[in-house]
Formats: C-alpha cells, structure tokens, sequence
C-alpha cells in the first residue's frame, strides 16, 4: 500500500545537498526546495532512505521523513498560503 510522505531536509554541503535533491527527485515530487511530497511502498521508503543515509553527514546534515497516511484519490494532500500550489504531471518508468 503507497503512502504519503513528507520528506525534508537540512544539508549544508553543496555537492551534498545536490545529491540528496536527486534522489528524492527519483521518488517524489518537489514542493519546496528541500521540501519533497512522495507517494511510496515501503519498499521503496527503505531505498530512499539507504541511497540518502550513504550521502548525508550524519553529524551536520538533517532528513525528516514525515508520513502523512495512505494514497486515496480524493485526499487532499497540499495546501498553499501565498503562491498557488502547482503539482507536477509525473509519469514513473520503472526499469
């Protein structure tokens, strides 16, 4: 079953911090610029979480991941105040 996540992060190198930003590009979709909303198995919860533990400094660096609940179509899942909140199309490949 997919679940909502909320992933965020502090990072305070450069290479680092590009780094972390690719890999949660793989898995979800930006809403900030440390800021992801992801729809994820556990599975690949697991695999986010392993790729981001070998980039960041454990000492220095920051990831939340914040689970929101299941996937169902007529959840409302983002609000904005401000600048309207515009969702990417994404269409996954999987290979």
């Amino acid at each position: 079953m997919r679940k909502n996540y909320i992933v965020a992060y502090d990072v305070s190198d450069p290479r680092r911090l590009a780094r972390v930003s690719r890999a949660c590009l793989d898995f979800g979709e930006r809403i900030q610029k440390s800021v992801f909303h992801c729809h994820m198995h556990e599975g690949e919860r697991v695999m986010l979480w392993g790729r981001l533990e070998r980039i960041i400094d454990k000492a220095q660096d920051q990831v939340l991941f914040i689970r929101l609940g299941t996937v169902k179509e007529s959840d409302t899942v983002v609000s904005s105040l401000g600048k309207p909140y515009e969702p990417e199309d994404r269409v996954v490949v999987i290979v």
